[in-house]
């Protein structure tokens, strides 16, 4: 890409609406920076979260170039990566790190069961099997806190919305960002800035534990949610295509509602469990330096 092609995209270089940064190909591609904490402001331009890079092209691929991106960590699981290869996986000067934060989409329109408390219950369940998965988190924090000063690093699942938003939340939680900030951050994936905004700031959010069973152990969690899997691929198979309910076809807010209680449950499980982020992130094994070298990347 010649210089002029890349001044075409300046733009991009400034978080936008829903703090979306436009890259030519990219998908759900956001920035973690812009939001307040006790200790300052978290730094743009030093940690980005997005869906697949497989429609990215050489004009993004030069714009992930120009915002510094030297670390990409690919959250995807393994049949997700072999049918759809990361462009950055044999790129000279890129750390590339695959890590199955999951093995599915959890969002995958293929699966998603008609009944909205059904599909409910198995994000709650998937997201909470996420966080159980302590070695999987010390892998990606710590490849994080190895990240080159002054560079940028990008973390993406295949839509950016689940696995993605996982690792967004602990980032954001590292950082001392607030907890409806860190729900709206979420939420971004799902609706527009100042609807976001008008829903989460006006709510208190969280999940009904009883009734989600979030109280179960990682294996009766992970049963129901193949129970539930089970259940929407059926439902699925009886559907006509006209009759298949998708989530662009959903009522926006209940999907909205939906979702930032999903992601509050995390937190405040989080949060009940371990009283911060930082104490969270120790027990997966990542020492204080590597913490306070996130830190630094979060806030200069």
């Amino acid at each position: 890409m010649a210089a002029g092609d890349i001044a075409c995209y300046g733009p991009c270089l400034e978080p936008g609406e829903g703090h979306r940064v436009d890259i030519p190909g990219g998908v759900n591609v956001r920035d973690l920076g812009g939001y307040e904490t006790p200790d300052g402001t978290t730094v743009c331009g030093r940690f980005l979260r997005s869906g697949n890079n497989d429609s990215l092209g050489q004009r993004g691929m030069a714009v992930y170039d120009l915002l510094g991106v030297r670390t990409v960590i690919d959250l995807r699981g393994r049949r997700e990566v072999w049918a759809n290869p990361d462009p950055y996986a044999h790129r000279r000067g890129i750390r590339y790190l695959n890590v199955p934060l999951y093995s599915r989409d959890l969002s995958d329109p293929a699966l998603r069961p008609d009944d909205v408390r059904e599909f409910s219950y198995g994000l709650t369940a998937g997201y909470l099997l996420m966080l159980s998965n302590k070695p999987r988190i010390h892998e990606i924090f710590s490849c994080i806190a190895a990240a080159p000063a002054d560079s940028c690093v990008l973390f993406h699942c295949a839509a950016g919305m689940d696995r993605t938003g996982i690792v967004a939340l602990l980032l954001l939680g590292l950082a001392g960002v607030d907890r409806d900030h860190i729900i709206a951050d979420y939420c971004y994936s799902f609706a527009p800035q100042a609807e976001v905004d008008a829903f989460v700031f006006a709510k208190k959010h969280g999940v009904d534990e009883a009734e989600l069973h979030v109280r179960a152990t990682p294996l009766r969690l992970c049963c129901a949610f193949a129970r539930t899997l089970r259940r929407g691929i059926r439902l699925l198979g009886r559907a006509t295509g006209n009759t298949r309910i998708h989530a662009d076809d959903r009522d926006r807010s209940e999907e909205l509602e939906m979702r930032a209680g999903i992601i509050a449950t995390c937190y405040d499980r989080v949060i009940a469990g371990y009283e911060s982020v930082e104490a969270y992130l120790l027990s997966c094994g990542l020492a204080p330096r590597e913490l306070a070298r996130i830190r630094v990347l979060l806030l200069g």
